[in-house]
């Protein structure tokens, strides 16, 4: 039982360092672009952050960086806030370094998402995308799985989790779901947010739940064929 115990310490640790990393790369760049005397998202180390549809996957860099990238402090500290949420619930249910791994995966693939949708549309609309919250979706959603399917990634648990988690997985997935699907995210264009001083983008909501998706179900075939 102890080393069953240091082990789901463990699998607890990978995601609280994902989550912790992004948030504090996130406060770097933000802290940077505002010593530039700008607005955070106008600085020339944000335009070479920030994800543009127009470049589509020319710039590659790009599908990780934006996320840094926040435009205003009250951005960065909303993001920052709900990546807390998730690192504590990863933590508490001890989540496998697997569903680390798919949402380290589900990082850029929220942007591929957006860039398959086509890259004259969605630069038509939204010419610039950065913030954390398509990659947050993402984890939003391998969290749940996680914990309504614990046996997906079945060799990296050591120990069956309470019934009680696997409801709660499925209450974040549903929840995640109707969420952005309120937010209509099919019609592409950012809906402005007075408190958040930006617009917020649906479709990155969007995509980052089927990032999520993705990379979550994809690593557990591998996973299983491996084993």
């Amino acid at each position: 039982m102890r080393r069953a115990g240091r082990a789901l310490r463990v699998d607890g640790a990978a995601w609280v360092v994902l989550s912790v990393s992004a948030c504090l790369a996130g406060v770097a760049v933000t802290a940077a672009c505002a010593r530039l005397g700008e607005p955070p998202s106008a600085t020339p180390l944000a335009l070479y952050l920030d994800w543009q549809p127009a470049r589509g996957l020319s710039e590659p860099w790009r599908l990780w960086t934006c996320a840094w990238v926040h435009g205003s402090i009250a951005h960065l500290l909303a993001n920052v806030a709900g990546a807390a949420v998730l690192a504590f619930v990863g933590w508490r249910a001890r989540l496998a370094p697997a569903a680390a791994l798919a949402w380290l995966l589900a990082w850029p693939g929220t942007q591929l998402l957006m860039a398959a949708i086509g890259s004259p549309r969605l630069a038509a609309v939204m010419p610039h995308y950065f913030g954390l919250s398509g990659v947050l979706h993402a984890g939003a959603v391998v969290l749940g799985l996680s914990l309504a399917r614990p046996r997906a990634h079945a060799h990296t648990h050591a120990l069956e989790p309470p019934r009680r988690e696997r409801w709660i997985g499925l209450a974040i997935v549903a929840g995640t779901l109707v969420k952005v699907a309120l937010e209509a995210p099919w019609t592409l264009a950012p809906h402005a947010d007075e408190t958040l001083g930006i617009a917020v983008a649906p479709v990155a909501h969007a995509c980052g739940i089927g990032a999520g998706l993705l990379a979550w179900a994809a690593l557990g075939l591998v996973l299983r064929r491996a084993s």
